[in-house]
């Protein structure tokens, strides 16, 4: 526009024309007579003389007459648009659009007017058009983009910028700046590209956000919309329990019995559930445990698969809950559409529980039977195969109230004149009639390692099939408290085979926290009184069964067909809650007539005679035990020292029943053992005879009252007369026998606690 200003013009020459007009348009520049409020009026001026500038004026004025703008220029030619936006202040009517100009600055003279109405204000009614994503239908953890789009449908144009939002869950996510939306028309969509989580989401939109317009309704602004993010529904139908043995459903098994779980799992969403974890867990008192966890393959919607956890067991006896746990690492966003809303309830059914009760068996048989040795050009694999097959005529109960647990380690797996051949490695199995179950594959094992055996009773047997009594059986070539137990012929140690010694023993079930009712020991020489000291000690084991001199290589008679009645798991399937001590009572006497005619190993061999087998208490407080035992034969020792006692002493020891390592044939008076009844006995007869060895002949009166106290049964074969008690006690032949045996007596607690060493020390052999 050009500059307006008042005064000091000079005078248009008369000859000169002026000429002008005004005009209302709309925008565009068309003719217009009518607008409303809120709407901008839009006018033209065009005015020109031909020679001499002079001023020109432009009144613009309401239908009340009221001046509501006005412009001046004192160009030769004025051209200009204008425009004013219609407040709802002014007044409605015919408005005046004047247009003057004056020569000498005092007179005007009118060149052109024109009129328009102003009406009622028409306006614009602004709303969210629609809310959409595409894609369409978004799936969870995937990019969706969210659309928005505003539309004007009231009568009046929006004619000044404003702004539109876009919300996902009450959070903005997008902006929109709009300057102008003529009536009825569109807005451009706006947008935000999300990764949302599985179930609905509130989108939502909001037009004219900071109220810049007015409206004819302003309350129609907002729209949302209820938009389902696709999504897998991972729900546990089911869980099964199976015997691994018979592959039969269970609700309840005994404690440590070999099992196996399948849980179902569905699909029930709307999206592919890619693969993902399955946890089993176990539940007892408030306690969870993971019994596994399991790959679970990739699921379409409405299809379910199968994980099946092999090789499990539950120990604990109680009432448990087994609980399946779908997708355990959260990594599938879940929802379903029927009853999902929101963030994550769909994850609300990825876990089911199953009630599971575990029971506790009468007994478990634990037989720690190493055969991986070579002695006598003959190895002990035959001898151990037959007794697994005598069990096997008895066999444990079927997921029952007897286990028989068998660790077997073989020399080279194969059992002569069988043809059969077996892993020469150490195998785990559960016994029964007349077939056995494998329960674990160990490898090669050194079964010389106290570790071995410990792990064997906790990890494998005592401690996973638990039970409310408890036996061990200690199964190999034997050499009393001198030799100890259990050559590995594959595990050279030294240059020497491996033998577990004593203390190795004691170390090997000290601390295995479980109370061991019958410690039996199917091994020659092994019913010591310094092996069931050494026992004591450790305060594990409450009743010691075994051989007293070179055993059959029968053994114990553990399994017998109905055509005999000595076998002994037979009695303890047919009297599974006889107690620990009428079980060792059954032990022995079924051992010594299985041994006499008509008994099921009559014909074995002709070692017979030498059978000398026993069971004695072991535990504080019972009626005699090897502590009580092994003191006052300490005592004895002492005083045979202290009175030097030798001659009475040799003349016991050379009368006294006595016991070697193998040899054959037997020398006469030989061995490094002697039946520790039979030699105090013998030395009390010496003492009485002497006439002034009176204390010690009341001590050896005690330590056999003790030794009688403590014996629950002892039976003997014919070349064990006398006074046969079934323990030996360590008191070599000869001088060198004690010299090269000495380090390894020293190493007993029966000799670091003790003094019965003092008196082997001391003594003078003849």
């Amino acid at each position: 526009m050009a500059t307006c200003f008042v005064g000091g013009l000079e005078n248009v020459s008369a000859k000169s024309t002026v000429t002008g007009t005004v005009r209302f348009t709309d925008s565009s520049g068309a003719d217009d007579d009518s607008y409303h409020i809120g709407e901008r009026m839009y006018f033209e001026i065009d005015a020109g003389v031909a020679t001499t500038a002079c001023m020109y004026k432009c009144w613009l004025y309401d239908g009340a007459g009221v001046l509501r703008w006005y412009a001046a220029c004192t160009e030769v030619q004025w051209t200009d648009t204008a425009s004013l936006l219609l407040s709802d202040s002014y007044n409605l009517g015919e408005w005046e659009l004047i247009l003057k100009y004056t020569s000498n600055g005092r007179t005007y003279k009118t060149l052109d007017t024109d009129t328009a109405d102003v009406l009622e204000a028409v306006l614009p009614d602004l709303i969210m058009d629609d809310i959409w994503t595409i894609p369409t239908t978004p799936i969870a953890k995937q990019p969706a983009t969210i659309y928005g789009k505003v539309r004007n449908q009231g009568l009046g144009a929006a004619t000044s910028s404003f702004s539109n939002y876009l919300y996902a869950d009450g959070g903005q996510i997008a902006e929109q700046t709009l300057s102008d939306l003529a009536a009825g028309t569109t807005g451009s969509s706006w947008s935000s590209t999300m990764t949302l989580s599985a179930g609905y989401h509130i989108l939502s939109a909001t037009a004219d956000v900071l109220e810049s317009i007015s409206e004819s309704v302003e309350t129609n602004n907002e729209r949302s919309e209820n938009i389902w993010w696709a999504s897998p529904d991972l729900e546990v139908d089911s869980i099964e329990v199976f015997d691994d043995t018979t592959n039969y459903p269970l609700n309840s098994v005994y404690s440590g019995w070999p099992i196996y779980i399948t849980v179902r799992v569905s699909n029930n969403g709307d999206a592919t559930a890619a693969a993902s974890m399955l946890v089993i867990q176990d539940i007892l008192g408030g306690v969870t445990t993971s019994l596994g966890a399991l790959s679970f393959p990739a699921l379409e919607p409405s299809e379910y698969a199968y994980a099946t956890l092999w090789y499990t067991y539950l120990s604990s006896p109680g009432a448990h809950t087994l609980r399946a746990v779908a997708d355990s690492n959260g990594n599938i966003w879940e929802a379903n559409m029927d009853t999902g809303y929101g963030i994550g309830t769909g994850e609300t059914n990825n876990n089911y529980d199953k009630a599971f009760v575990v029971n506790l068996s009468d007994w478990t048989v634990a037989i720690y039977m190493d055969a991986d040795e070579y002695l006598l050009e003959d190895t002990l694999e035959d001898q151990a195969f037959d007794d697994i097959a005598e069990m096997q005529l008895a066999g444990g109960t079927l997921y029952g109230s007897l286990n028989i647990i068998v660790m077997i380690d073989m020399f080279d797996g194969e059992v002569s004149g069988s043809g059969q051949v077996y892993s020469s490695g150490a195998m785990v199995y559960i016994i029964l009639a007349g077939w056995w179950f494998e329960i674990a594959d160990l490898g090669e094992v050194n079964m010389g390692d106290p570790l071995t055996l410990h792990d064997f009773v906790t990890t494998y047997s005592l401690g996973r099939f638990k039970a409310s009594q408890s036996m061990l059986v200690l199964w190999d070539h034997g050499g009393g408290c001198i030799g100890g137990m259990f050559t590995d012929e594959h595990i050279p140690v030294g240059g020497a085979d491996n033998m577990m010694k004593v203390p190795e023993m004691g170390d090997a079930l000290d601390n295995v926290g479980i109370q061991i009712n019958i410690l039996a020991m199917h091994a020659c020489l092994m019913s010591s009184l310094e092996v069931g000291y050494e026992m004591y000690e450790i305060s594990q084991c409450d009743i010691i069964v075994g051989f007293e001199d070179v055993a059959s290589p029968d053994g114990f008679p553990y399994g017998c067909s109905s055509s005999y009645t000595d076998g002994i798991f037979n009695y303890m399937r047919q009297n599974p809650s006889a107690s620990a001590a009428t079980v060792a009572y059954e032990m022995v006497d079924r051992t010594y007539r299985s041994y006499q005619s008509g008994g099921s190993q009559d014909a074995a061999d002709d070692n017979d005679q030498y059978l000398s087998v026993a069971a004695y208490y072991n535990y504080q407080g019972a009626p005699g035990n090897f502590h009580d035992i092994a003191h006052e034969v300490s005592d004895v020792g002492y005083l045979t020292f202290g009175y030097a006692a030798w001659a009475e002493a040799a003349a016991a020891r050379v009368n006294a029943d006595y016991f070697a390592p193998y040899m054959n044939p037997p020398v006469a008076y030989s061995g490094y053992y002697v039946d520790a009844y039979d030699y105090i006995y013998k030395l009390k007869q010496q003492a009485d005879f002497s006439g002034d060895l009176e204390t010690l002949s009341n001590n050896c009166a005690q330590a056999l009252d003790e030794i009688e106290g403590a014996f629950i049964l002892k039976r003997s074969g014919s070349e064990h007369g006398g006074y046969y008690g079934g323990i030996s006690l360590f008191f070599p032949a000869s001088e060198d026998d004690w010299t090269n045996n000495e380090g390894i007596y020293a190493a007993l607690s029966m000799s670091i606690l003790l003094d019965w060493n003092v008196f082997l020390q001391t003594y003078t052999w003849p």
